[in-house]
């Protein structure tokens, strides 16, 4: 009996032991193989094309010189820095619809600033949380009298949004384009064209972008903006569900960085930057216009 009992124990610690061996064993090929498939993501995307609205200041535009820039342009590029990623290419399109497709395509990697549709959810790769908050405005001819005391001031007009314009879930979006008549235009100079030919009666515009083409354009003695918002809509990060990039681990810890990157309201910093330099800019093509002249 004793020696029966001594055989069952060895035997017992024997498989005992080889069950252990076995389990790390598979601890260290599952941990190998979550490193190897992490630097796998990050070799995949050691290089990233951005795209985003080609003029959507200080947020981003295409500057003097054709390049892309802006602060959100500026902050996905600090973003991917902070992960190992050190090679970017800025990817400008003549226009937003243009920039959306091109990242729905594939041809680029993110757009850096995109608005959330049901119909998008399938197409982007959106990265929370929210980073920016943008604002509609109602821009119209100046001096015609509209005002906006209710939406039902919007129902008997006639008005244009931009192509890539989202204006999310609430009420004013469930409305425009169903209730109030908008038309989607080709761009923002299409918007503004249609509006002070007439055609129509208001343009729904991004403030930031509204106020830089009035601004850019000389048109403050012959638009107005409605000081009442019609709205507003949050943007995010959106990847390409064809990028290289959609490596979930990967665009976790992008999610991650981005989280809090807005902790410390570093877009906010940039916007302030960016908009100091869209001015000098501006500033800048004043002063030649004027010695030309």
């Amino acid at each position: 009996m004793g020696l029966l009992f001594s055989q069952s124990k060895t035997a017992g610690t024997f498989g005992m032991a080889r069950a252990y061996a076995i389990i790390q064993l598979c601890l260290v090929i599952l941990f190998s193989f979550g490193i190897n498939t992490a630097a796998s993501a990050k070799d995949q995307c050691d290089s990233i094309k951005l795209t985003a609205h080609p003029n959507d200041p200080p947020a981003s535009w295409v500057n003097s010189d054709g390049k892309l820039v802006g602060a959100s342009i500026a902050l996905a590029e600090q973003l991917l820095t902070q992960m190992g990623v050190n090679q970017f290419e800025t990817v400008a399109f003549p226009t937003a619809g243009q920039a959306v497709q091109a990242t729905v395509r594939g041809d680029v990697d993110m757009i850096t600033a995109l608005g959330m549709t049901v119909d998008r959810n399938s197409q982007f790769n959106y990265i929370q949380p929210a980073y920016y908050r943008k604002l509609v405005v109602v821009v119209v001819r100046k001096n015609e009298g509209l005002r906006l005391l209710s939406y039902d001031d919007l129902k008997k007009r006639r008005g244009t949004s931009g192509a890539s314009i989202t204006f999310g879930q609430g009420e004013f979006g469930k409305l425009v384009g169903v209730e109030i008549a908008t038309e989607k235009s080709i761009d923002i100079k299409d918007s503004f064209d249609k509006l002070l030919s007439g055609d129509v009666d208001f343009n729904l515009l991004y403030r930031r972008t509204a106020e830089a083409w009035i601004i850019r354009n000389n048109l403050w003695d012959k638009v107005d903006i409605l000081p009442v918002l019609a709205g507003s809509n949050d943007y995010y990060m959106a990847w390409s569900r064809l990028s290289k990039c959609r490596n979930q681990k990967f665009l976790s810890e992008f999610s991650e960085a981005l989280s809090n990157s807005n902790d410390v309201e570093a877009f906010a910093e940039l916007l302030s930057q960016y908009e100091s330099q869209y001015v000098e800019e501006l500033l800048f093509e004043r002063t030649n216009s004027l010695r030309t002249d």
